[in-house]
Protein backbone atom coordinates (compact mmCIF):
# COMPACT_ATOMS: atom_id res chain seq x y z
CA UNK A 1 0.00 0.00 0.00
CA UNK A 2 1.07 3.49 -0.83
CA UNK A 3 -1.31 6.36 -0.30
CA UNK A 4 -1.16 10.12 -0.53
CA UNK A 5 -2.26 11.51 2.83
CA UNK A 6 -2.50 15.23 2.13
CA UNK A 7 -1.45 17.91 -0.37
CA UNK A 8 1.96 19.55 -0.09
CA UNK A 9 1.97 22.60 2.17
CA UNK A 10 2.38 26.03 0.65
CA UNK A 11 5.64 27.94 1.00
CA UNK A 12 3.86 30.24 3.46
CA UNK A 13 2.67 27.32 5.60
CA UNK A 14 6.20 25.90 5.68
CA UNK A 15 7.68 29.27 6.63
CA UNK A 16 5.12 29.60 9.43
CA UNK A 17 5.88 26.09 10.71
CA UNK A 18 9.66 26.45 10.58
CA UNK A 19 10.17 29.87 12.09
CA UNK A 20 13.59 29.00 13.54
CA UNK A 21 16.10 26.21 13.35
CA UNK A 22 14.56 22.79 12.94
CA UNK A 23 14.31 20.81 16.16
CA UNK A 24 13.59 17.16 15.46
CA UNK A 25 11.85 16.93 18.82
CA UNK A 26 9.33 19.67 17.95
CA UNK A 27 6.66 17.13 17.08
CA UNK A 28 7.67 14.84 19.93
CA UNK A 29 9.61 12.23 17.92
CA UNK A 30 13.23 11.22 17.86
CA UNK A 31 15.05 9.25 15.19
CA UNK A 32 18.18 8.31 17.14
CA UNK A 33 17.56 4.55 16.86
CA UNK A 34 17.00 4.87 13.12
CA UNK A 35 20.24 6.81 12.68
CA UNK A 36 22.19 4.15 14.57
CA UNK A 37 20.53 1.38 12.56
CA UNK A 38 21.23 3.20 9.28
CA UNK A 39 24.92 3.50 10.13
CA UNK A 40 25.05 -0.20 11.01
CA UNK A 41 23.30 -1.20 7.76
CA UNK A 42 25.55 1.07 5.71
CA UNK A 43 28.66 -0.47 7.26
CA UNK A 44 27.31 -3.92 6.43
CA UNK A 45 26.52 -2.88 2.83
CA UNK A 46 29.95 -1.36 2.31
CA UNK A 47 31.82 -4.29 3.83
CA UNK A 48 35.49 -3.39 4.06
CA UNK A 49 35.11 -0.43 1.68
CA UNK A 50 35.57 3.06 3.08
CA UNK A 51 33.24 5.45 1.28
CA UNK A 52 35.02 8.38 -0.29
CA UNK A 53 31.84 10.34 -0.92
CA UNK A 54 28.66 10.27 1.14
CA UNK A 55 25.47 12.27 0.63
CA UNK A 56 22.85 12.61 3.35
CA UNK A 57 19.33 13.94 2.89
CA UNK A 58 17.88 12.77 6.18
CA UNK A 59 14.99 14.48 7.88
CA UNK A 60 14.55 14.94 11.59
CA UNK A 61 18.17 14.33 12.53
CA UNK A 62 21.05 16.63 13.31
CA UNK A 63 22.48 17.75 9.96
CA UNK A 64 24.13 14.82 8.18
CA UNK A 65 24.68 12.88 11.42
CA UNK A 66 24.64 9.49 9.70
CA UNK A 67 26.95 10.61 6.87
CA UNK A 68 29.43 12.11 9.30
CA UNK A 69 29.89 8.67 10.89
CA UNK A 70 31.92 7.70 7.80
CA UNK A 71 34.28 10.71 7.96
CA UNK A 72 33.85 11.24 4.23
CA UNK A 73 34.38 14.66 2.69
CA UNK A 74 31.41 16.49 1.16
CA UNK A 75 29.02 16.26 -0.60
CA UNK A 76 26.91 16.15 2.51
CA UNK A 77 23.61 17.80 1.69
CA UNK A 78 21.97 17.79 5.13
CA UNK A 79 18.46 17.88 6.55
CA UNK A 80 15.83 19.05 4.06
CA UNK A 81 13.66 20.73 6.66
CA UNK A 82 13.14 24.43 5.97
CA UNK A 83 14.95 26.64 8.44
CA UNK A 84 18.02 24.42 8.76
CA UNK A 85 21.24 26.39 8.32
CA UNK A 86 22.68 23.86 5.84
CA UNK A 87 19.43 23.68 3.88
CA UNK A 88 19.69 24.51 0.20
CA UNK A 89 16.04 24.61 -0.85
CA UNK A 90 13.41 21.97 -1.55
CA UNK A 91 14.85 18.46 -1.43
CA UNK A 92 13.63 17.88 -4.98
CA UNK A 93 16.08 20.64 -5.98
CA UNK A 94 18.78 19.94 -3.39
CA UNK A 95 19.72 16.64 -5.03
CA UNK A 96 20.91 18.64 -8.05
CA UNK A 97 23.69 20.15 -5.95
CA UNK A 98 25.54 16.90 -6.57
CA UNK A 99 25.99 18.10 -10.17
CA UNK A 100 26.17 14.57 -11.52
CA UNK A 101 28.80 13.61 -8.93
CA UNK A 102 28.66 9.94 -7.96
CA UNK A 103 28.66 9.07 -4.27
CA UNK A 104 29.50 5.75 -2.68
CA UNK A 105 26.71 5.96 -0.13
CA UNK A 106 23.48 7.93 -0.09
CA UNK A 107 21.59 8.14 3.20
CA UNK A 108 17.94 9.15 3.06
CA UNK A 109 16.23 8.70 6.44
CA UNK A 110 12.65 9.70 7.14
CA UNK A 111 12.51 11.97 4.09
CA UNK A 112 10.54 10.44 1.22
CA UNK A 113 7.20 10.64 3.04
CA UNK A 114 7.61 14.45 3.12
CA UNK A 115 8.06 14.86 -0.64
CA UNK A 116 5.51 15.71 -3.29
CA UNK A 117 7.38 13.45 -5.75
CA UNK A 118 9.44 10.78 -3.96
CA UNK A 119 9.72 8.68 -7.13
CA UNK A 120 11.70 11.29 -9.03
CA UNK A 121 14.01 11.89 -6.08
CA UNK A 122 14.70 8.14 -5.72
CA UNK A 123 15.45 7.83 -9.45
CA UNK A 124 17.80 10.81 -9.27
CA UNK A 125 19.54 9.30 -6.24
CA UNK A 126 19.84 6.02 -8.19
CA UNK A 127 21.69 7.87 -10.93
CA UNK A 128 24.17 9.33 -8.43
CA UNK A 129 24.78 6.64 -5.80
CA UNK A 130 26.22 3.16 -5.58
CA UNK A 131 24.47 2.30 -2.31
CA UNK A 132 21.36 3.66 -0.60
CA UNK A 133 20.30 3.41 3.02
CA UNK A 134 16.72 4.59 3.26
CA UNK A 135 14.13 4.57 6.01
CA UNK A 136 10.41 5.16 5.87
CA UNK A 137 7.76 5.11 8.55
CA UNK A 138 5.70 2.00 7.87
CA UNK A 139 1.99 1.83 8.58
CA UNK A 140 -0.52 -0.96 8.02
CA UNK A 141 -3.42 1.49 7.91
CA UNK A 142 -3.17 5.01 6.42
CA UNK A 143 -5.56 6.40 9.02
CA UNK A 144 -3.06 5.57 11.78
CA UNK A 145 -0.49 8.02 10.36
CA UNK A 146 -1.13 11.36 12.04
CA UNK A 147 2.02 13.38 11.29
CA UNK A 148 0.78 16.47 9.47
CA UNK A 149 4.15 16.86 7.71
CA UNK A 150 3.87 13.49 5.92
CA UNK A 151 2.42 13.60 2.43
CA UNK A 152 2.62 9.83 1.92
CA UNK A 153 2.01 6.69 3.92
CA UNK A 154 3.52 3.31 3.04
CA UNK A 155 3.30 -0.25 4.22
CA UNK A 156 6.39 -2.40 3.69
CA UNK A 157 5.27 -3.73 0.29
CA UNK A 158 4.48 -0.20 -0.93
CA UNK A 159 7.86 1.12 0.19
CA UNK A 160 9.68 -1.81 -1.41
CA UNK A 161 7.81 -1.34 -4.69
CA UNK A 162 8.66 2.37 -4.76
CA UNK A 163 12.37 1.49 -4.34
CA UNK A 164 12.23 -1.19 -7.06
CA UNK A 165 10.43 1.18 -9.45
CA UNK A 166 13.32 3.63 -9.00
CA UNK A 167 15.91 0.96 -9.86
CA UNK A 168 16.92 -0.12 -6.35
CA UNK A 169 16.91 -3.72 -5.22
CA UNK A 170 16.00 -3.75 -1.52
CA UNK A 171 18.20 -6.33 0.17
CA UNK A 172 18.40 -5.51 3.89
CA UNK A 173 15.65 -4.64 6.30
CA UNK A 174 15.42 -3.60 9.91
CA UNK A 175 12.40 -2.56 11.90
CA UNK A 176 13.18 0.21 14.31
CA UNK A 177 10.56 1.58 16.65
CA UNK A 178 10.35 5.35 16.92
CA UNK A 179 8.89 6.98 19.94
CA UNK A 180 8.28 10.16 21.79
CA UNK A 181 11.25 12.30 22.67
CA UNK A 182 12.05 11.83 26.33
CA UNK A 183 14.89 14.21 27.03
CA UNK A 184 17.70 16.18 25.48
CA UNK A 185 18.88 15.29 21.99
CA UNK A 186 20.84 12.09 22.00
CA UNK A 187 19.39 10.72 25.22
Amino acid sequence: MRARTRPAPSATALADHYTGGHDRRALGWMHDARITTAITLARFLLGDQTPERVADLSCGAPPAEAARAFHAPPPILSDPAPGIVDHHGPIEDTIHLLDGTMVDLFICLETLEHLADPDTVLREIRGRARHLVCSLPIWDRPEDELNGEHLWVFDRAGGEQMLRDAGWNPVLYAEVPAGPATGPCGS
